[in-house]
């Protein structure tokens, strides 16, 4: 990693630290009423509260099979009706042979689907908590509508951290895993 790099990642921590310390310095000084906004301290301890107990990984279960069961399902359909769309009459004209789909056509379009798969993960997320917020089902924003029409505002905030954690390491996961399948590119 570069230096320029690094020090970009240190100042990003460094804000971050010091939003987190601003929130517990308001919380502290009850600024706002904690029954609105609990400091990070009591969002962390309903966090770890929540999953000792099983509530918050059953919820976190929940949310994550919603998740990977749409994006499952909506990026087969996309990259089949790509793979229609490209393999038209015109096409196949203009290519002439199978193999030229896999060895030119996917290799050139894998850089764009993969993009768009990672893109794609996180509405799928959000489209699972809006779902589960309407319909009634079991996640964590169901969990998080609850807690909120009981005034318990660590647990809502231990649920909306918890998602932003489930965005960050889903999007991580899938980064990488487009890094590894898209190697050859950087030997180009």
């Amino acid at each position: 990693m570069s230096g320029r790099a690094m020090l970009w990642r240190m100042a990003s921590f460094a804000v971050a630290a010091g939003f987190i310390a601003l929130w517990q310095l308001v919380a502290n000084l009850k600024l706002i009423s904690p029954v609105f906004l609990p400091g990070p301290d009591r969002a962390w301890a309903a966090l770890m509260r929540g999953f000792a107990t099983g509530d918050l990984t059953s919820k976190l279960i929940g949310t994550l099979e919603h998740m990977a069961y749409g994006w499952l399902a909506a990026s087969i359909a996309g990259i089949a009706l790509g793979a229609l769309i490209g393999s038209s009459r015109l096409m196949r004209a203009y290519m002439s042979r199978p193999a030229t789909v896999f060895k030119i056509a996917l290799p050139s379009a894998l850089p764009d689907i993969l993009a768009g798969m990672r893109l794609s993960l996180t509405v799928a997320l959000i489209l699972s908590v809006v779902c589960e917020v309407l319909a009634g089902l079991d996640g964590l924003g169901y969990w998080v509508l609850l807690s909120a029409r009981a005034f318990r505002s660590a647990d809502l905030f231990a649920g909306v951290i918890l998602l932003g954690a489930t965005g960050y390491v889903t999007s991580v996961a899938m980064s990488l895993a487009e890094r590894r399948l898209l190697a050859w590119q950087s030997t180009r």
